[in-house]
């Protein structure tokens, strides 16, 4: 490796990226001389991948939204640098090669950052609300400006939302969603009709009342 620059400042950093080519890979710290290196990225045009080196573990999220691949906290262990050098050289490829940085910097977000879903719902029951889990429930349907969702058990709650606002809460790998008005869970659809959105034969059965 050629170390190209070490520089102590934002103000620094901001100069020197602004005018020099973007180096193949930035080690960077999170606390400078005049503030926190993430404000960098708000004045220069940062297209390298990071990996941060730091004594500060709360500002992990903001380094991975901010070209980070790797967060190794102080005092720096060698076995963990190899590492995130290792998963450099695994995920980004020479300048030359290389395709889009904004591209692969979104494919590391979704390796270090797993998509997550809402594990549970506010219902409303009256005027009480109580929790219902998302994994409980074998479907979700609108009826007029209702949004029902029915439990395996066939107990139906009137949720908070719409569907299009509860879709993206839940898990793809569980819920799909067989119409505009309807969303149903694996686990409840029995058979499904080739060449249509015809569902039947749920298992939760007794239905709703």
């Amino acid at each position: 490796m050629e170390v190209l620059a070490v520089l102590d400042s934002v103000e620094e950093s901001a100069k020197w990226f602004r005018h020099f080519p973007a180096p193949d890979l930035i080690f960077m710290d999170v606390q400078l001389a005049d503030g926190l290196s993430l404000e960098i990225f708000r004045q220069a045009d940062l297209t390298a991948p990071v990996i941060f080196t730091t004594a500060y573990d709360q500002y992990m999220l903001q380094a991975f939204r901010n070209n980070g691949i790797e967060y190794l906290l102080k005092p720096l262990d060698e076995a963990e640098l190899r590492q995130a050098l290792a998963k450099f050289r695994q995920f980004c490829r020479p300048k030359q090669e290389a395709g889009n940085w904004e591209d692969r910097i979104q494919q590391l977000l979704q390796y270090v950052q797993p998509a997550s879903y809402k594990e549970r719902f506010m219902v409303k029951s009256g005027q009480q609300l109580y929790y219902v889990n998302t994994g409980d429930l074998a479907c979700l349907y609108a009826d007029g400006k209702l949004v029902y969702g029915i439990d395996f058990a066939g107990k139906r709650h009137i949720m908070e939302d719409n569907l299009a606002t509860i879709e993206p809460q839940l898990p793809p790998k569980e819920f799909f969603r067989v119409s505009r008005h309807l969303i149903v869970h694996v686990k409840s659809v029995r058979r499904v009709h080739p060449g249509s959105a015809a569902v039947s034969n749920w298992i939760s059965s007794p239905r709703p009342k």
